[in-house]
């Protein structure tokens, strides 16, 4: 008579699922045999398919007192599945837009494993050139791909007006009739965008013989900060007789000087 009968396993225990950093309390299989005793050991043999989570097969082996065997395999996962927690973030920034990005770091930490934090800028525009804000968000992300995010504002704002670089300065001007008063136009710059450049020009001191011209610039940029320099003009003009119908009409007087003569010689062939 012989024992050519493997054991049976009566008793077995689960495939368990549990926090990476979880506790198991080893559950122990038990088999019985039809002609003799049993012996039931195992051996765990452990595998790692991310940082953070381990994977133990525990395989038990019943054998009988003739060396016929049985086997069975529990599988215990130690899953990491939380997401990395920032321990350091950045705090919202409001900054002139001349003002430099700055370079801001976060740090988060895991229960598990490792951790990468990174980050990526996203440009929201506002009203003008100048005023904008950066949307950064930081991106913790552990060995076995849970993530968390952190946004930081960085908003850039414009409120300082151009500078102005030169003036033109005040001079004189002999008025040509139909052309209008030529520009020099001043030279300013701005930090955040382009500048724009008007002018308004208002006579005062009128003589017979012209007028002050104070031309008004006005520098602003996108955002609507200006600043204003001014620049005087002395116009003056040729007076004479400007009638058509005088003898002595001066086509080149833009003022009347009360010179105009209807009667005598004019200087004809």
């Amino acid at each position: 008579l012989e024992d050519m009968t493997a054991p049976v396993f009566d008793f077995t225990p689960a495939d368990v699922t549990l926090d990476c950093n979880g506790s198991y309390t080893a559950e122990m299989a038990t088999a019985t045999d039809a002609c003799s005793g049993v012996a039931v050991s195992y051996v765990d043999s452990e595998s790692f398919p991310c940082d953070g989570s381990r994977l133990v097969e525990r395989t038990f082996t019943a054998m009988d007192g003739c060396g016929n065997s049985a086997q069975y395999i529990q599988t215990i996962s130690y899953l990491d599945t939380t997401a990395p927690a920032f321990t350091v973030t950045p705090e919202d920034l409001a900054l002139d837009c001349s003002e430099s990005l700055p370079v801001t770091e976060a740090q988060a930490s895991d229960d598990c494993g490792s951790v990468m934090v990174t980050y990526t800028d996203e440009t929201v525009a506002g009203e003008c050139a100048g005023d904008y804000t950066i949307e950064r968000t930081f991106t913790a992300e552990d060995g076995c791909g849970n993530t968390s995010t952190y946004v930081q504002n960085i908003v850039f704002s414009d409120t300082t007006a151009p500078v102005v670089l030169s003036t033109p300065a005040d001079t004189s001007y002999m008025g040509v009739a139909g052309q209008p008063i030529p520009v020099d136009y001043p030279v300013a710059e701005d930090a955040c965008g382009l500048v724009n450049i008007t002018f308004t020009d208002l006579s005062s001191n009128a003589t017979f013989g012209g007028f002050d011209a104070v031309r008004t610039f006005t520098i602003s940029d996108d955002c609507g900060n200006s600043t204003e320099v001014t620049q005087t003009i002395s116009v003056t003009f040729t007076t004479g007789c400007d009638d058509p119908t005088a003898i002595n009409y001066n086509p080149e007087a833009l003022a009347g000087d009360g010179s105009c003569e209807y009667s005598g010689c004019t200087n004809s062939a």
